[in-house]
């Protein structure tokens, strides 16, 4: 999951995935995406926010570690949670 938070006059969400079902996080967090992560658009003004996770190794979030190396790449601020 990735969250990308931009606005000319404010922030708003936009949270994308690798597929555009419901999310539980631990805790019971429960997000659904907006959009898929190959359509996000890596631009200044977003800031780049992963939420925390337990299975960043596992080969189903490559797409999204690749999105984030995008943002960290040009010099995007982003943040995370472990």
């Amino acid at each position: 999951m990735l969250i990308g938070l931009h606005g000319s006059c404010g922030f708003i969400a936009v949270v994308g995935d690798v597929f555009k079902g419901e999310v539980l996080y631990n805790g019971g967090l429960t997000i659904l995406p907006d959009s898929l992560i190959d359509a996000m658009v890596v631009n200044a003004k977003i800031l780049l926010l992963l939420p925390g996770t337990n299975t960043w190794e596992n080969r189903k979030h490559e797409a999204i570690l690749k999105k984030a190396r995008e943002f960290l790449v040009l010099g995007h601020r982003g943040g995370g949670s472990l």
